[in-house]
């Protein structure tokens, strides 16, 4: 009984991890789509709240730099 409750909180875990990343990757494209119309408050906006979720997002960080020295 306690092994298939490990292994269901391991399943659950690994299909939880996914789904962050895939909107925190949306999140970012937003924030380059706002970047590349020059629209650099609303990419900040969304390069930070990509980093809230994920705070060691490397992407993430250097585009809200290139934001903040664009604007």
């Amino acid at each position: 009984m306690k092994n298939y409750l490990i292994i269901i909180i391991i399943g659950l875990a690994l299909y939880v991890t996914p789904c962050i990343a895939q909107t925190e990757n949306k999140v970012i494209a937003e924030g380059n789509k706002f970047y590349k119309a020059g629209e650099f408050d609303r990419a900040i906006a969304s390069y930070q709240l990509a980093l809230q979720q994920n705070p060691g997002n490397t992407i993430a960080r250097y585009n809200l730099a290139a934001s903040q020295f664009k604007k």
